[in-house]
């Protein structure tokens, strides 16, 4: 999707004007006028499609930052944690239901702000295998045998 406000790019401008130098912001799939308007700390990144590089930038990261407004299953969310990276969500959407308090953390705030204290106060680490264990549950045949186990039950 298209970095929007309603995708929390906001939320990343702000949060970069608080954020100390140990701290860098990686935006991907930013068009080339989004770059150029970016704060000089927040690194932007047009989209990619290759598997392999994504793969490596979610597994340099010490978090994924979901801000979103609107969001139903969070792809990005899964990607990250089977990179065994955790998370920080936005409470606005149904992403908070994909984590697990070994994984990561819901921000009740969605604003910089929230980010913010959750990044510089939450001292709770987690294991990236906790992270990829938790992306396997998202794994299609399990989820299609849950539906199927749904249906039935109706």
């Amino acid at each position: 999707n298209q970095w929007t406000q309603r995708k929390g790019l906001a939320v990343f401008v702000d949060l970069s004007k608080t954020l100390d130098s140990s701290y860098k912001i990686v935006l991907i799939g930013l068009d080339k006028e989004q770059i150029k308007r970016l704060p000089r700390n927040v690194l932007g990144i047009t989209r990619t499609t290759n598997a392999e590089e994504l793969a490596g930038i979610y597994t340099a990261a010490d978090y994924l930052l979901n801000p979103s407004a609107e969001e139903t299953m969070g792809l990005v969310t899964v990607e990250a944690l089977a990179c065994g990276t955790p998370v920080i969500v936005s409470n606005l959407t149904a992403v908070p239901e994909m984590i697990t308090p070994e994984c990561g953390v819901v921000v009740e705030e969605n604003s910089s702000q929230g980010f913010y204290k959750v990044l510089c106060e939450n001292k709770k680490t987690f294991k990236p295998e906790s992270c990829i264990n938790h992306a396997k549950t998202f794994d299609k045949n399990i989820k299609y045998a849950e539906y199927i186990e749904q249906y039935r039950k109706l």
